[in-house]
Parts: C-alpha cells; sequence; structure tokens
C-alpha cells in the first residue's frame, strides 16, 4: 500500500535540466518508494510527468512553494540538476533548515562545497562521486587533505570526520561511512556504471 512505504521529494533541475530528477525520482519509484514527488522548475513539469505519470511534479519558483511539499514528505532528496544558480541556493537553504531526513547530492553538493553554511546542522546523507567528495574536502578546514586521495576507504573517513554525516562514496565498491559503520558494497558494479551512464539508459530504454 503506497501510504505506507514513504513520500519522498525530489528536489532540483533547473533550467535545461529536467533529466536528473527525473532518473532520481524514477529510480525510487523502482526501489519501492511509495509516493514520489518532484520540486522543480514550472517549465519542467510537463515533461516530467509525461515521462512517468506516477511522479507527482510541481513548479517552485520560490521558497514557500516547497513548504507543504516537504511537510508531506517523509524524506528529501536534494540536488539532481538542481544547477548552481540563485535559485538552487535558496531551495538547499531552505531544505537544510527542517528537519526531515535529507540526501543531499549532486549539485547540491557542489554549492556546499563553495557556501559551507548550506551544510545543515541536523542528519543528512551526503552522496558524492569521488570529484565532488575531493570538492567539499578542499572547502573544508583547517584539516589538510589526506596524502591518498586515491584511497577511497580514507577519502569516505576523513568526510565523515569533517562534517559528521553519513557519508555515501559512489563508484566501483560504493563506501558508506557513519558513526558507527564502515562498509563497501563490491556487488552490481556493472549496474551502478549502466545508472551513470546516459548512453547506456538510452540503448537499454
Amino acid at each position: 500500500y503506497k501510504n505506507r512505504s514513504g513520500h519522498l521529494l525530489v528536489v532540483g533541475g533547473d533550467y535545461g535540466m529536467p533529466g536528473a530528477p527525473l532518473l532520481a525520482a524514477r529510480n525510487a519509484l523502482r526501489c519501492g518508494a511509495g509516493l514520489v514527488s518532484v520540486a522543480t522548475r514550472p517549465e519542467h513539469v510537463a515533461a516530467i510527468v509525461a515521462a512517468q505519470p506516477e511522479l507527482m511534479a510541481h513548479g517552485i519558483e520560490k521558497t514557500a512553494d516547497l513548504d507543504a511539499l516537504i511537510d508531506r514528505a517523509s524524506a528529501v532528496v536534494i540536488g539532481p540538476g538542481l544547477g548552481q544558480s540563485a535559485w538552487s541556493g535558496q531551495l538547499l537553504q531552505r531544505c537544510k533548515n527542517d528537519k526531515t531526513p535529507l540526501v543531499i547530492d549532486a549539485d547540491a553538493l557542489n554549492l556546499v562545497a563553495c557556501y559551507p553554511s548550506l551544510m545543515p546542522v541536523a542528519d543528512a546523507v551526503l552522496t558524492p562521486h569521488v570529484g565532488e567528495a575531493r570538492r567539499l574536502l578542499d572547502s573544508s578546514e583547517p584539516m589538510p587533505l589526506p596524502e591518498q586521495l586515491t584511497d577511497r576507504f580514507i577519502v569516505a573517513a576523513t568526510l565523515l570526520e569533517r562534517y559528521q554525516k553519513t557519508i555515501v562514496l559512489k563508484g566501483p565498491g560504493t563506501i558508506v561511512a557513519s558513526l558507527h559503520l564502515l562498509a563497501c558494497n563490491r556487488l552490481n558494479h556493472n549496474r551502478t556504471r549502466f545508472l551513470n551512464n546516459p548512453d547506456q539508459r538510452m540503448r537499454h530504454s
């Protein structure tokens, strides 16, 4: 029953980037989320609903437009296709001030790297790939960068120590680091590469 399986809100899709929140929301449905809403630019709503009718897409022009959507959500993912515009930063500012469980991904991570004050004080999950992780480490003080940035366990542990958030370091052998866990998922490498490769997705769609 859909109302017993959570309601995820995906926030993203600045001008010209509706595909990223669509893919994130579509895969949330495939993973078993009961309800999935997308908060995006008004210009993208029709295309997202046409591509995946199960999604509830909402046009967002100002941060107040997010209030009711966040109130209804069990969890929020912000970042796919978010961009780094003023609109993007305002939406991240709104989400970081709420107590709803939050996943920070993609462009939201880049915004945090540029503007550390956008990092939420409450618990959150950060999901960087190696490039985003490097930017997050470069922006943090006062600790120096680890010399072995090619060691993904060191990168994940350093991010955890600096930000005190759960880290999901994406890539072949995704690493999860939290205060009580340091683990590596060595399964489904090919599937991970497929999901992150638009050309392969198009050939198999």
